[in-house]
């Protein structure tokens, strides 16, 4: 048995690669080619006119197999009925939608193009009762019930739609649609799905045979109608082995074997999202712009850092590959495990769109919003300041700081808060200052800075406290602006830092010390 499933293996990938490699060889050769021609454009990043023919072929040879293995092999395990009527139905109906699309004497709207994308995904949920009325995820069942059919037709239509922007450079939505369905017939062959095995053995071959013509240098693309055909049939394959009603595949699975085209048009939209609103857009305009198509997607951004097509094809189909592993670990190791590969998989993503400087336009955000709120000036009050110091810190040319100066008696009786405090010693004692100190920062709860006299009588002991302290600044005379500005900035931030609770605790107890301390 196993030796004639491989034979039968075999044989399929091996008719559906040769026979599509020659009906395109045959195409190219026909003056009907003209007929197919995609030149370049703005969002496209091929220089020369090349056909659209490759989805035609794909297309015609799948019908052609499919009827065959159905009407003269009825020996050969078959597609459940549900399945071999909406893969049919979808091949015949794109066929005919893709064929006008891809000329370019025609011409269909996107919009016109997405609502057709919605009646077939509604025909074969309806009419075929392919449909997501339960999800099995690790060891919980939840029921879905009508809800189903509205998530089943967004499903399909979105994976379509996802494998369609996908396709935009030499070989790529070629290559990991292969590694996909090469991940469906892993997952069927091990668990036993003899008929769906053979079926994704069959569009492995079909794609393998469009690649030769697809490797860049491309002489063919997919064009709408492979594109669109692909991505229904993972999407009607995928929900369908997830709501079989033994539970045997997790609902993880479906995502998973889609991850990186689906994560690509998600990243998109919010990425569109979130530009409109950070240009100050309203939501309602924000949503709108959610769908318009640009050049900023995961093979845009590779290709314009300097990688060639090849590099960036074998960049993103590794990167799928590894999320395609995933959904096998999904399905064959504990619960545990899975969740542990989920989150490799979660870590991975957030780093490669890092890379790839998806986040840009957020963190340039925050930074900004950082930048308004420390670019505020921040009131800091001088104590006890005399005339060369008053001077100095009035005529320096700095926005950082808002300098405001008090006596000993009045600073008590300042309102609101201040980010720090200077105390200039002149002829006062250090205990007089260390007491002022003290109570200032009980009040104001910020870093203090005394100015002491170069040849003031400071104790080590007490010098070494109040720098371990932190929030004490002990400097000596004659002061430089800028190494003052660079010591407030330092202990403002480093303040902002903390928790002022312990801080506040930890500053009480440091001057307690020092006010009890013997040699002062």
């Amino acid at each position: 048995m196993v030796q004639n499933t491989n034979l039968q293996t075999m044989i399929f990938f091996g008719i559906a690669a040769v026979g599509v490699y020659l009906l395109i060889w045959l195409i190219l050769k026909t003056p009907l080619i003209d007929l197919f021609r995609d030149r370049p454009g703005l969002r496209k990043v091929h220089q020369r006119v090349i056909p659209r023919v490759g989805g035609i072929a794909i297309l015609a040879g799948f019908i052609l197999l499919l009827q065959v293995w159905h009407f003269l092999l009825p020996s050969l395990p078959q597609l459940p009925p549900e399945l071999y009527s909406s893969l049919s139905f979808i091949a015949v109906a794109i066929l005919c939608v893709g064929l006008v699309d891809d000329m370019v004497i025609f011409e269909i709207h996107n919009r016109a193009k997405f609502i057709l994308e919605v009646i077939i995904a509604a025909e074969v949920v309806c009419l075929n009762n392919i449909c997501l009325d339960q999800i099995h995820f690790l060891n919980w069942d939840f029921y879905l019930g009508w809800t189903g059919i509205p998530i089943t037709i967004l499903w399909i239509v979105g994976v379509t739609n996802a494998i369609n922007i996908i396709d935009g450079v030499d070989g790529l939505a070629g290559l990991i649609m292969a590694v996909t369905f090469s991940t469906i017939a892993i997952l069927t062959g091990l668990s036993g799905d003899i008929a769906l095995f053979l079926l994704s053995i069959t569009l492995v071959g079909l794609l393998v045979g469009f690649l030769l013509h697809n490797i860049s240098p491309a002489r063919v693309f997919l064009g709408d109608t492979g594109s669109l055909f692909l991505g229904m049939s993972i999407g009607i394959i995928s929900i369908y082995l997830v709501s079989r009603d033994n539970a045997e595949y997790p609902i993880l699975i479906a995502p998973l074997v889609v991850g990186l085209p689906v994560l690509d048009v998600f990243v998109a939209m919010f990425r569109r999202f979130m530009k409109k609103v950070f240009s100050g857009v309203s939501w309602l305009r924000a949503l709108s712009a959610m769908t318009v198509a640009d050049n900023e997607h995961m093979h845009h951004r590779l290709i314009f850092r300097g990688l060639t097509h090849t590099e960036t094809v074998c960049i993103l189909v590794l990167f799928h590959a590894v999320i395609c592993m995933s959904a096998i670990m999904v399905k064959f190791t504990s619960n545990t495990q899975s969740v542990i590969m989920l989150l490799y998989i979660a870590v991975l993503g957030v780093w490669f769109l890092y890379k790839l400087h998806f986040f840009d336009r957020i963190t340039k955000f925050i930074r900004q919003h950082r930048h308004r709120i420390t670019s505020r000036p921040q009131s800091v009050v001088v104590v006890n300041a005399g005339d060369v110091l008053r001077v100095s810190l009035s005529k320096c040319k700095q926005d950082v700081f808002l300098f405001s100066f008090a006596s000993r008696e009045d600073v008590f009786a300042l309102s609101g808060k201040c980010a720090a405090v200077i105390i200039e010693q002149n002829a006062e004692q250090i205990e007089e200052i260390m007491v002022i100190a003290s109570s200032i920062f009980t009040q104001f709860t910020c870093p203090v800075i005394v100015i002491a006299p170069q040849d003031g009588d400071v104790s080590e002991a007490l010098l070494d406290s109040a720098l371990e302290q932190g929030l004490f600044l002990f400097l000596r005379k004659p002061i430089y602006i800028p190494i003052l500005m660079k010591a407030l900035s330092r202990m403002i931030q480093q303040s902002k830092g903390w928790s002022m609770d312990r801080v506040t605790e930890d500053t009480r107890q440091f001057y307690l010390q020092a006010v009890l301390h013997e040699e002062v």
